[in-house]
């Protein structure tokens, strides 16, 4: 037999009897199994602190810059721009003011309508541009909700059947729906996450 025969029989076993187990060759053998599980183990849980570690810290960066740009969305967009907001719902509640006569005629009707989209004209210019550059989905949903409003407002005046020159009426044909649209945009940009 050469040596790395004679060398590995003699390495495994070192009795003259394979069988010849003793409970400390035993206790030796599950020794290291434990001590190999022990060091699978160690490095199971370093890689998964490790992994855990660079998830909460790239979470940590994700609501930073969140933070960060919601706290410019409020401190460049909607402080300096929302008297143009309230502006807006507040001259459209001037209507009351305008509406003269329980029968709106052609002449009142035009000048009612342009009123209404000089309004929206101007809401559009100086408050919804300025929502553009931030989130295209933000400003297309309050575009869309304004120019619902409108719509509706128009529909409303040109209703021949309405006598608007009464209080109860016009709260529940005009001044609800200006209100209810101004809560609804107040409301979205609340809930705007900055995404």
């Amino acid at each position: 037999m050469d040596f790395q025969n004679r060398f590995n029989i003699n390495f495994f076993v070192q009795s003259k009897d394979v069988t010849d187990f003793k409970l400390s060759d035993i206790s030796d053998l599950a020794q290291v199994f434990i001590a190999l599980i022990n060091i699978c183990l160690v490095i199971y849980i370093f890689r998964f602190e490790i992994k855990k570690t660079k998830d909460a810290k790239a979470d940590e960066e994700i609501k930073n810059i969140t933070s960060v740009r919601l706290q410019g969305f409020k401190d460049f967009i909607i402080t300096p721009n929302f008297i143009h907001l309230q502006d807006f719902f507040n001259n459209l509640l001037t209507l009351k003011q305008k509406i003269t006569s329980s029968q709106i005629d052609e002449l009142l009707s035009i000048e009612l309508n342009s009123f209404i989209k000089s309004e929206v004209s101007k809401f559009r210019v100086n408050f919804n541009d300025a929502i553009l550059n931030v989130n295209r989905n933000l400003f297309d949903t309050i575009k869309s909700k304004i120019e619902f409003l409108s719509d509706n407002l128009v529909t409303v005046i040109s209703d021949s059947n309405l006598d608007l020159t009464d209080s109860d009426l016009f709260a529940t044909h005009i001044a609800f729906q200006i209100n209810y649209t101004k809560n609804e945009i107040v409301a979205l940009l609340i809930m705007y996450k900055g995404d």
